[in-house]
Protein backbone atom coordinates (compact mmCIF):
# COMPACT_ATOMS: atom_id res chain seq x y z
CA UNK A 1 0.00 0.00 0.00
CA UNK A 2 3.26 2.60 0.76
CA UNK A 3 3.90 1.99 -3.06
CA UNK A 4 0.22 3.48 -4.03
CA UNK A 5 1.28 6.81 -3.97
CA UNK A 6 4.27 6.50 -5.22
CA UNK A 7 3.74 4.30 -8.56
CA UNK A 8 0.47 5.12 -10.88
CA UNK A 9 0.32 1.45 -12.12
CA UNK A 10 0.38 -0.01 -8.60
CA UNK A 11 -2.59 2.94 -7.87
CA UNK A 12 -4.37 2.13 -10.94
CA UNK A 13 -4.55 -1.84 -10.09
CA UNK A 14 -5.37 -1.26 -6.39
CA UNK A 15 -7.92 0.64 -6.87
CA UNK A 16 -9.68 -1.76 -9.78
CA UNK A 17 -9.35 -4.18 -6.65
CA UNK A 18 -11.70 -2.19 -4.53
CA UNK A 19 -13.50 -1.45 -6.82
CA UNK A 20 -14.14 -5.36 -7.79
CA UNK A 21 -14.28 -5.66 -4.26
CA UNK A 22 -17.01 -3.41 -3.99
CA UNK A 23 -18.72 -4.54 -6.83
CA UNK A 24 -19.03 -7.79 -4.98
CA UNK A 25 -20.72 -6.90 -2.12
CA UNK A 26 -22.78 -4.70 -3.64
CA UNK A 27 -24.27 -7.71 -5.43
CA UNK A 28 -24.44 -10.03 -2.63
CA UNK A 29 -26.18 -7.01 -1.46
CA UNK A 30 -28.71 -6.61 -3.84
CA UNK A 31 -29.32 -10.56 -4.03
CA UNK A 32 -30.02 -10.51 -0.06
CA UNK A 33 -32.44 -7.14 -0.40
CA UNK A 34 -34.23 -9.15 -3.29
CA UNK A 35 -34.82 -12.61 -1.14
CA UNK A 36 -36.03 -10.24 1.44
CA UNK A 37 -32.89 -11.24 3.67
CA UNK A 38 -32.13 -6.91 3.51
CA UNK A 39 -34.53 -4.67 3.88
CA UNK A 40 -36.03 -2.73 1.48
CA UNK A 41 -35.32 0.65 2.19
CA UNK A 42 -31.43 -0.23 2.83
CA UNK A 43 -29.02 0.97 0.52
CA UNK A 44 -26.79 -1.64 -1.49
CA UNK A 45 -23.81 0.54 -2.28
CA UNK A 46 -23.53 2.06 1.12
CA UNK A 47 -23.46 -1.22 2.42
CA UNK A 48 -20.97 -2.41 0.47
CA UNK A 49 -18.37 0.48 0.97
CA UNK A 50 -18.71 -0.10 4.55
CA UNK A 51 -18.29 -3.76 4.39
CA UNK A 52 -15.51 -3.55 2.39
CA UNK A 53 -14.06 -0.33 4.55
CA UNK A 54 -14.83 -3.31 7.66
CA UNK A 55 -12.70 -5.91 6.19
CA UNK A 56 -9.40 -3.38 5.31
CA UNK A 57 -9.99 -2.21 8.93
CA UNK A 58 -9.87 -5.59 10.48
CA UNK A 59 -6.68 -6.93 8.51
CA UNK A 60 -4.86 -3.97 8.98
CA UNK A 61 -5.87 -4.65 13.35
CA UNK A 62 -4.93 -7.82 12.64
CA UNK A 63 -1.40 -7.13 11.42
CA UNK A 64 -1.00 -4.73 14.31
CA UNK A 65 -1.49 -7.23 16.72
CA UNK A 66 -4.90 -7.29 17.23
CA UNK A 67 -6.55 -10.77 18.95
CA UNK A 68 -8.78 -12.71 17.11
CA UNK A 69 -11.74 -12.49 19.72
CA UNK A 70 -11.67 -8.68 18.72
CA UNK A 71 -11.54 -9.51 15.72
CA UNK A 72 -14.25 -11.50 15.59
CA UNK A 73 -16.11 -9.20 17.75
CA UNK A 74 -15.62 -6.37 15.00
CA UNK A 75 -16.94 -8.38 12.40
CA UNK A 76 -19.59 -9.71 14.55
CA UNK A 77 -20.78 -5.76 15.13
CA UNK A 78 -20.08 -4.45 11.89
CA UNK A 79 -22.33 -7.34 10.12
CA UNK A 80 -25.22 -6.45 12.50
CA UNK A 81 -25.04 -2.55 11.23
CA UNK A 82 -24.84 -3.54 7.93
CA UNK A 83 -27.89 -6.10 8.32
CA UNK A 84 -29.67 -3.70 10.31
CA UNK A 85 -29.94 -6.65 12.92
CA UNK A 86 -29.87 -5.43 16.75
CA UNK A 87 -29.09 -8.11 19.59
Amino acid sequence: MTEVAEDAAIRSSVAAGLRMIDADFEARFRLAQDKGELKRDADPAALAILASATMHTIAIRARAGARRPELREMARKAVDVICGCRR
